[in-house]
């Protein structure tokens, strides 16, 4: 029998400088990023158009606190890994989002003029197989991608 397969892969900048943090049950670091992907076109009559797409991104163990300490808001990175979509409930209303599962993490550009070469993670418990993680474990606290 054969299986599917599903692969993502993406360049873009973080919006944000990554968040990092750790699931109650076995200290599995996680850390969610922002990545915007810039699209520029010419239309039918030469007009330059842009597109900005917004991806929630999501990297466990090693390559989270890699993240954590290395990216910040600005950072090139390219990103393969496979989509997700989940539901979940606020306010009594229920929400789905689709979220880019990273296998790989790639930082192509150094660090900006004045930034600092790493950032402490505080709270570093020891890595763990990610294996044993639950929906209820990871501590996602935004809703629906938006561009």
């Amino acid at each position: 029998m054969s299986r599917d397969y599903h692969s993502t892969e993406l360049i873009g900048r973080l919006a944000a400088d990554p968040v990092v943090n750790y699931t109650q049950s076995n200290g599995t670091p996680i850390a969610r990023l922002k990545v915007l992907v810039n699209e520029q076109w010419k239309d039918q009559g030469g007009k330059e158009q842009k597109h900005v797409e917004s991806y929630a991104v999501i990297t466990f163990n090693g390559q989270a606190e890699a993240c954590g300490n290395y990216l910040s808001t600005g950072r090139r990175i390219f990103v393969r890994g496979r989509n997700r979509t989940r539901s979940y409930e606020k306010d009594g209303i229920k929400r789905w989002v689709t979220e880019l599962i990273a296998d790989t993490v790639v930082f192509l550009d150094g660090p900006k003029s004045g930034d600092q070469e790493q950032r402490p993670v505080p709270g570093k418990p020891q890595p763990t197989d990610n294996n044993s993680i639950t929906d209820d474990d990871v501590p996602f606290e935004h809703g629906p991608r938006s561009a």
